[in-house]
């Protein structure tokens, strides 16, 4: 049985897998994620696992569920409120401490955004 610390830590790397493959362009938006079954089998974490992971990236805005149909990469809004969440982002990430993963996946979803904000 894993720890509640194990837990945790697989969650923020299931998350973090999950936006490093829409940083990528591995998944674009409107892309749809492999099942939760699949997701279950890549990242070896159980089904709560991947969908406290999927909730926490629908409430976060980055994915978009529908019944029936599956999880998709939402777009990004467009218009005056674009950037709001690129500067959320970077208080978010200002506000805790770096990590490895932070130093590599961090720069290229920022990027990311603020290209598609200003595009």
């Amino acid at each position: 049985m894993h720890s509640g610390k194990n837990r945790l830590v697989m969650y923020q790397q299931l998350k973090e897998g999950i936006l490093h493959d829409i940083s990528s362009g591995r998944l674009g938006a409107g892309a749809k994620l492999p099942s939760e079954r699949e997701l279950c089998r890549a990242y070896s974490v159980s089904r709560v696992t991947v969908r406290r992971a999927i909730l926490d990236l629908v409430s976060e805005g980055i994915l978009e569920t529908v019944p029936g149909k599956g999880t998709y990469v939402r777009g990004l809004r467009q218009g005056k409120n674009a950037t709001g969440y690129i500067a959320f982002v970077r208080c978010v990430r200002a506000a805790r401490a770096s990590s490895i993963t932070d130093d590599v996946f961090y720069p290229a979803i920022l990027a990311g955004l603020e290209a598609a904000a200003a595009a």
